[in-house]
């Protein structure tokens, strides 16, 4: 009596999961379908599939038996994580021989969805639009800009209720920081900063901003620059030099005002027969209007200046700068693009983080300066991995978690989701289609046959229920949906369907020219033949039949291809054919422009051609197509793929017997010969 035995292991049964689209949003459908190698043991269920990151994550699957070797299975993503996940085929059962194995199998794809933080802020939005102070208010606001406008709005319009009649913030308390925070979220916000900057530029320790004038109020004779002031009652002195030194013959009071666009401000009151005072001159920015210097307000001061594109201490912060703190070199590089502080950020970095310090002295992760300093090194290889230990950090406070989303996760937006419902019809001629709209209001867009009665457009908030009834005289067919560059395809099945054949379409993007540039600029000689090879590739899971390439525009009439129609294009296969420009090397025109397309039914990828000619054009350079090779500039050298005979010279082989005899003759006509070459596209790139 034989026994079946239950083995895990590798062998030759294989799937095929096949998807079209490799990002979705939550609250999408995902629709994959299934093609086995061969039947398993026993029928396949919503428990051989699931949804897996680290551990399995809970979806209601849908399952269609379409034959014993063919699934389609389609299910909405839950509201996840953003990352890599997987849909995973697991536990197949097949025999083999008398031993029964198990199958399993990973299709890799995207969630993307936003960052929590931003739930965070509007969940500690007030109704008055703030988020805590003004500094706090205004980085929310400037996170909450691409993702909840309407948050962002109210915020913006707490900032602007609340400034100081000056243009400073906040009302009646202006200080540096905040005010520099409001205005770079004016200024992004198309607001009206101008007195906003104004007071930023007057704060700062500046001598010749504005205007300064001395009151003294007294009886007697002053001296200042070496001139007399005869006071009775009082007197207005206006101030020449930083340093002032006034010698009186009494006591006075000295009040110091500073002037600037219908502004006045006491800087200093003084009484005495004598005033020394030495006005701050290092451009420095203390924490209120015209302070004593202070670092972090001077370096939050220099980058909302720089953004509204003000000039700003470039000097004192270099000159000031303490070496052993992060914010220091994440600000300094970020606002004049210090190499030193590059180099300190780069250095002192702890697994993707930085502390407040550098890492010499402290090795806890300050997510705000992080966010600094990860945001001012954007470019570097290190940035991504700063991004991603950070994205989930924003829950905290609204401070780090507003400049943690506003500088690295800008990019982010509502995302537009519809989810339908069922993924597939199966043999049934009457049901209910489900449309359902997660996201921002939208327009999708419908293509069916018209007996099913779907519009060609609708408008979706919520859902939208469609009954259709399938009349039994027609056949199987496909419900197309599209809406902000996605789009679904829902196969509605009324018979048996052909064994391996895929209902689900292929990415738009499966066919791809191989080729880093979208555009191919030549300059030309108009005697010039370019030869070189045109590749593309097929990165589905599935054969692609029937593509071609179209030239558009007046392509046609300079370039030729070996090949223009491609009855099929492997998975995962490449082909190459040759393209050939100016094969005739005898242009009409001086410019040809167009595009070459490769396409099929469902997909299409293009680049741009534009090509010029010109007489007497000296053309050299490197590759244009993938592997292109070089040809040789010699006249004397052919091979089949490259020609290099020029029909003149090729009337000139009497030359060399000459060049013999007269040597002199020879170097005078090969001087003044018209010397054509025939070269690969490759050549001529570097000119353009």
């Amino acid at each position: 009596m034989a026994f079946l035995l239950f083995i895990v292991g590798v062998s030759a049964f294989d799937a095929n999961i096949i998807t079209y689209r490799s990002v979705y949003n939550p609250g999408e459908t995902f629709q994959a379908e299934v093609l086995l190698d061969e039947a398993p043991s026993g029928s396949l269920t919503h428990i051989n599939f699931d949804l897996y990151r680290e551990k399995s994550i809970a979806a209601l699957i849908f399952v269609e038996k379409l034959n014993d070797r063919h699934y389609f299975i389609y299910f909405n993503i839950p509201d996840a994580e953003g990352g890599t996940y997987y849909f995973r085929l697991k536990n197949v059962k097949y025999l083999e021989g008398e031993i029964l194995k198990s199958f399993n199998k990973n299709k890799e794809f995207k969630i993307s969805n936003l960052n929590p933080g931003f739930d965070y802020l509007i969940e500690n939005q007030n109704q008055d639009g703030s988020l805590g102070n003004i500094k706090e208010t205004s980085l929310a606001t400037l996170a909450l800009k691409n993702v909840y406008g309407e948050n962002a709005e109210n915020a913006l319009s707490y900032l602007v209720a609340n400034a100081d009649p000056l243009g400073c913030y906040p009302k009646g308390n202006c200080n540096v920081i905040d005010t520099s925070f409001a205005l770079i979220t004016l200024k992004n916000f198309n607001q009206n900063y101008i007195k906003t900057k104004n007071w930023l530029n007057d704060a700062g320790n500046n001598f010749d901003i504005g205007s300064w004038q001395l009151e003294a109020n007294g009886n007697g004779v002053c001296n200042y620059n070496n001139q007399n002031y005869t006071i009775s009652g009082q007197s207005i002195i206006d101030i020449a030099d930083a340093n002032i030194n006034l010698n009186c013959s009494s006591r006075f009071s000295f009040i110091l005002n500073h002037n600037y666009l219908g502004s006045s401000h006491n800087i200093i009151q003084n009484s005495g027969n004598n005033l020394t005072y030495t006005i701050d001159d290092s451009g420095c920015y203390g924490l209120n209007y015209r302070s004593s210097c202070d670092y972090i307000s001077t370096l939050y001061a220099s980058w909302a200046l720089k953004d509204t594109g003000e000039n700003f201490p470039q000097d004192y912060l270099t000159n000031n700068r303490l070496d052993n703190r992060t914010i220091d070199h994440a600000l300094g590089y970020l606002i004049y693009n210090d190499e030193y502080s590059r180099d300190w950020l780069l250095n002192n970095q702890i697994n993707d983080y930085w502390s407040y310090y550098s890492a010499s002295i402290s090795q806890s992760p300050d997510y705000y300066v992080s966010a600094l300093a990860a945001y001012a090194l954007k470019n570097e290889i290190i940035f991504e991995d700063a991004k991603n230990y950070l994205n989930d950090k924003t829950g905290n406070n609204v401070l780090t978690s507003s400049m943690i989303l506003h500088l690295l996760f800008d990019d982010q937006v509502k995302f537009d989701s519809i989810s339908i419902s069922p993924g597939i019809v199966n043999n049934k001629n009457s049901f209910d289609l489900i449309l359902t709209n997660n996201g921002n209001p939208l327009t999708a867009l419908i293509e069916a046959p018209n007996f099913t009665g779907l519009p060609s457009s609708v408008s979706l908030i919520g859902s939208s229920v469609f009954k259709i009834n399938v009349p039994s005289s027609e056949g199987s067919f496909e419900i197309n949906l599209e809406y902000a560059n996605k789009s679904y395809t829902i196969p509605v099945i009324l018979e048996s369907i052909s064994e391996g054949l895929v209902l689900l379409p292929p990415p738009r993007d499966a066919l791809k020219f191989i080729l880093d540039k979208d555009t191919v600029n030549l300059t030309l000689n108009k005697k010039d033949i370019l030869i070189d090879e045109l590749k593309f590739t097929n990165e589905w899971d599935v054969d692609i039949s029937n593509a071609s390439i179209i030239l558009t525009g007046n392509l046609g009439e300079i370039v030729k291809l070996d090949q223009d129609h491609f009855d099929v294009v492997n998975s995962g296969g490449m082909i190459s054919i040759e393209i050939m420009i100016n094969s005739d090397k005898n242009p009409k025109l001086n410019s040809y422009q167009g595009f070459v397309v490769l396409k099929s039914e469902k997909t299409v990828d293009s680049f741009a051609m534009i090509l010029n000619f010109k007489e007497d054009y000296e053309s050299t350079g490197e590759k244009v197509f993938e592997d292109s090779e070089e040809i040789a500039e010699e006249e004397s050298t052919t091979s089949p793929s490259k020609r290099t005979e020029d029909k003149k010279s090729g009337n000139l082989w009497w030359l060399w017997m000459v060049i013999i005899v007269i040597i002199g003759i020879v170097i005078f006509l090969f001087l003044r010969r018209r010397k054509v070459v025939e070269e690969d596209i490759g050549d001529f790139i570097k000119k353009n």
